[in-house]
Formats: structure tokens, C-alpha cells, sequence
């Protein structure tokens, strides 16, 4: 079924984490903790067999550009499972992973 979603769908993913990239920028603090990335997008889209859309390629080349993220990540413990109660989204086992 996940294979099946349309590249639209992958922009629309975009343009939210630019968004939620952007509201966050004008929070306080030096340091923020960000739970997806156009970076998963394009993982997700190289996954699916889609090539990258423009605007996806424009976030990523602008993530790069900006330096938006810093090249230490911090990596919490899984918990086995991802999942969001009411949505297709649920992983669980070494595809959680």
C-alpha cells in the first residue's frame, strides 16, 4: 500500500516540515529537537521508487545550504514500535528501525 502513495503526497510532506521548520526557528533556544526531516522524505521517496520532485530537491539543497541541521545527531532508544494511533503509519519490529 505505501508504495502506491502518489509524489504529490511527498510534496505535501515537504511543505509541512519547511513549515514546522520555520515556526520553530522563531521559538527560543540554541538547541531544538526535530522528530522527522525532509531528509526521512527523501529516503522515503528513494524507498517508494519516486524520483525527488523540484521542491523537494529545493528543501534539501536549502537544509544544505543553511546548514539547518547539525551533522551530530542524538539518537533516543526504540521502543520497538512507531506508532501513531488513527493513522496507516505503524511500524513495528526491525521496520521500525
Amino acid at each position: 500500500m505505501i508504495r502506491q502513495l502518489c509524489p504529490s503526497f511527498l510534496d505535501a510532506i515537504t511543505g509541512l516540515e519547511r513549515r514546522r521548520l520555520v515556526r520553530a526557528s522563531r521559538q527560543p533556544g540554541e538547541v531544538q529537537f526535530h522528530d522527522r526531516s525532509v531528509i526521512c522524505t527523501a529516503a522515503l521517496a528513494s524507498y517508494l521508487g519516486h524520483g525527488r520532485s523540484e521542491m523537494l530537491s529545493r528543501e534539501l539543497e536549502r537544509v544544505q545550504t543553511e546548514r539547518i541541521y547539525q551533522k551530530r545527531v542524538f539518537l533516543v532508544r526504540n521502543p520497538g514500535f512507531i506508532s501513531q494511533p488513527g493513522t496507516a503509519y505503524q511500524f513495528r519490529g526491525g521496520r521500525a528501525l
